[in-house]
């Protein structure tokens, strides 16, 4: 890791304390609970919230690139530790409870995409896709500490809202952490944009550099990620699996990451961006429907979709993000890295609610929905990328043939 150089390391450092904060809000949704709200109310909140985040998206392009990715990196994680005190000023649902969640889900959106074009910016070419997995390495790190810490105070069948004043203060000052690290980074090398200010430009980005059907693997993503790190609290009161301990499936889930992302840190460049993708789609479609071997008298079948979640999380995430944005051209980073990002809200967006009332009626209908979401996304991935192929292959055959001297001669003379 050291061989990236100062800044890299200190970004690390930064993306680290950062993720032990956001999975504090992993537990959002029983601080929705405790004010009177049910799971439909949690889908709702919560997918509103990151509907918001999608539509700041577009602009959020523009002010890394022209604002620079620190810069926008340093004030998301500002508006995220003022989203943590205001909270700890709530006592019943309502629409300062829904802006205070968009206004968390807007800053984390801002947060991911600023580090994220950060480390491409700073990156070779040649090192971009292993350094962003080790960056992801930090947010493993941050997973496997974070909700451990929280069920110290969040975990048990009662709760009060002492509980959730240390969940949301613990956030805010490990906030502070990072947000010094993150000020002590130096501005990436860049090209300043001189186009006016609007959203007009990504669009036209978009257009010239569409990376195909990547981006709905990215929507994917954004369904997969709601299930543990949204869901899987509330799942684990209603199916009274208390005894396990929700941080004990983080434990395993990052644990397992951190292990499989530097054990394996070579697999996109060996076996290709496409084929790790693809093959990450299927093995976490097959942990989300593992799920439901859980139940009261087996907690402890929950390490089951941790490690084989796990697993596939740490090879997805950065093969994800390397293959989506390496259509774009380096001063363009910024708009492939918010494209990925944008996509994944919009899943969350489109799913919660609906898993959010499948979850009301009962959760397996929930892990069942999104496992075979993955599985319809990736076999479309799969034909687009073998159609993409087989035209590629078809256009190179034709252009040697064209240029072909022996297939030029036995070419009929017209009459």
């Amino acid at each position: 890791m050291t061989r990236f150089g100062r800044d890299f390391f200190i970004a690390f450092c930064a993306q680290f304390w950062f993720t032990i904060a956001a999975t504090l809000w992993a537990q959002y949704s029983r601080w929705i609970n405790f004010l009177g709200g049910d799971e439909t109310a949690v889908g709702w909140i919560m997918g509103g919230g990151t509907a918001l985040a999608l539509l700041i998206r577009p602009w959020l392009a523009e002010t890394i690139n022209r604002l620079g990715a620190k810069r926008t990196w340093l004030s998301g994680m500002l508006l995220l530790s003022v989203t943590a005190v205001g909270n700890l000023l709530l006592d019943r649902l309502g629409v300062p409870l829904f802006l205070l969640q968009a206004a968390s889900t807007v800053a984390t959106a801002v947060i991911y995409a600023a580090g994220l074009t950060y480390v491409a910016e700073i990156a070779p070419a040649e090192d971009r896709t292993e350094m962003i997995g080790a960056f992801g390495v930090a947010g493993f790190a941050g997973v496997l500490i974070g909700p451990s810490l929280t069920d110290f105070v969040i975990n048990g069948p009662t709760r009060t809202r002492v509980n959730f004043v240390w969940m949301f203060t613990g956030a805010a000052v490990v906030l502070a952490i990072a947000i010094l690290l993150v000020s002590r980074l130096r501005e990436a090398p860049r090209a300043r944009s001189k186009n006016p200010f609007g959203v007009d430009h990504f669009v036209a980005d978009l257009r010239r550099y569409w990376p195909g059907a990547v981006v709905w693997v990215n929507f994917l993503f954004g369904i997969c990620m709601i299930v543990p790190f949204r869901f899987l609290s509330r799942y684990v009161d209603a199916a009274h699996l208390e005894s396990f301990g929700l941080g004990n499936f983080f434990v395993v889930y990052a644990g397992v990451g951190i292990c499989v992302r530097l054990s394996m840190r070579d697999w996109p460049e060996r076996w290709g961006l496409a084929n790790t993708v693809f093959a990450a789609m299927i093995g976490y479609g097959v942990g989300l429907a593992s799920f439901t071997f859980a139940d009261h008298e087996h907690p402890w079948r929950l390490l089951i979709p941790a490690m084989i979640c796990g697993t596939c999380h740490a090879v997805w995430f950065h093969s994800l993000i390397a293959l989506t944005i390496a259509p774009f051209p380096a001063d363009k980073r910024g708009d492939g890295a918010v494209l990925a990002l944008m996509m994944q809200d919009l899943g969350q967006v489109v799913s919660m609610p609906i898993l959010g009332r499948l979850a009301d009626i009962h959760f397996r209908y929930l892990f069942f929905a999104a496992s075979a979401s993955c599985f319809v996304i990736a076999a479309y991935f799969g034909w687009s990328k073998l159609h993409s192929r087989r035209r590629r292959l078809q256009e190179a055959s034709e252009h040697a043939a064209y240029q072909s001297p022996v297939a030029v001669e036995s070419m009929p003379v017209p009459n």
